[in-house]
């Protein structure tokens, strides 16, 4: 008897792996295709969502936003994600939406992309990266809805936009403590120093306890609030950023707004007046309260009527006097000044 032998040969270990191992590549391949295609459909409809919702903003929302307060969008529209929306106003025309627990293979997908009528996208602030951990994303519109900057003096885009003190971050001026330019360097806002000379206008007013003192936008003088005496060519704007001064009687006006004497109060300001908190018995002038019965010639410098009127021996006679006073008290004297005027005003209610 003869037996037959089976030709056939069956496959090896390696050739066995190998196929796995292609198979292997093939899907991990594909799922990462499939996996790039769903992140890209997510970054589209989330996308979609802050188109929608920057519409609504604008057409509905925008008169009740404010700078203090954001808004929930729930509701608001239907969604095609289940994202967390709220908004908020940056400027007078500029708005972001706040996209909020976006995870981080999202976050990058969004990060390449920005449409064009986006202003910028801005991920978890001053970071600007996505972290592992649940990302915030703020998408920036104008009320206008295209990419152009419509505010360029109300928000930053570039270090360049905050002059030669300040960077940009966050689409807004940031200083290290507020640092007024002067010259060739920068000091900052709390400096001891209270009058900081030569300085630009535009950096002292990133101080929000200085002023400006000059009418030029450039080499004048960036005092503190708290300093006591008379700034001598500070317009009204500027002289109202510190809550102690008021703005005195002035003719003069530069680039259409009055321009004078920015007087300190002893108490706060109001208005171009002062509110002086000045004991019984005193009465307050632009510099300090005074006794009812100086004879002091700076006490009757200007003043206010309620202030006047907590003195019995005192008369409020208007800001005419003081010019006058300031021309003839001092060559005269005081008590004949005071004598004569009184005479002068004897119909005039006593306070």
């Amino acid at each position: 008897m003869r037996f037959q032998s089976n030709s056939s040969k069956g496959r090896s270990l390696i050739e066995i792996l190998a196929v796995l191992a292609i198979c292997a590549v093939l899907t991990l391949a594909s799922l990462a295709g499939l996996r790039t295609l769903f992140l890209k459909h997510q970054s589209n409809e989330l996308i979609e969502d802050v188109k929608t919702a920057g519409f609504i903003v604008v057409d509905e929302l925008w008169d009740r936003l404010s700078f203090d307060n954001t808004l929930s969008l729930e509701n608001q529209f239907i969604a095609a994600t289940s994202f967390p929306f709220t908004p908020f106003k940056e400027s007078e025309t500029t708005f972001a939406v706040l996209v909020s627990d976006i995870p981080y293979s999202l976050c990058t997908a969004v990060q390449k992309r920005k449409p064009d009528w986006l202003e910028e996208i801005i991920i978890n602030t001053e970071q600007n990266s996505c972290q592992e951990t649940p990302n915030t994303l703020a998408f920036y519109f104008n009320t206008e809805l295209n990419s152009t900057l419509t505010a360029l003096n109300e928000v930053c885009r570039e270090d360049a936009d905050c002059g030669e003190c300040g960077k940009c971050l966050n689409r807004s001026c940031s200083f290290e403590n507020g640092e007024v330019k002067t010259g060739n360097s920068c000091v900052p806002c709390d400096s001891s120093s209270v009058s900081i000379r030569d300085a630009t206008k535009a950096s002292c007013q990133q101080c929000t306890n200085r002023f400006y003192d000059g009418t030029e936008e450039t080499g004048g003088t960036c005092s503190l609030c708290s300093l006591s005496g008379i700034a001598y060519h500070t317009n009204l704007s500027e002289c109202q950023r510190c809550p102690n001064r008021y703005l005195g009687p002035s003719n003069n006006t530069v680039n259409g707004e009055p321009n004078g004497f920015c007087y300190t109060c002893q108490g706060t300001s109001i208005g171009t007046g002062c509110i002086w908190n000045c004991p019984t018995g005193q009465f307050g002038a632009h510099l300090q309260c005074h006794d009812c019965t100086s004879t002091e010639n700076n006490a009757n410098s200007p003043s206010t009527i309620a202030s006047c009127r907590q003195c019995p021996n005192r008369f409020y006679d208007g800001a005419s006097s003081y010019i006058w006073k300031l021309l003839f008290v001092f060559p005269i004297g005081h008590n004949f000044f005071d004598t004569t005027i009184g005479l002068l005003k004897m119909p005039a209610k006593s306070f």
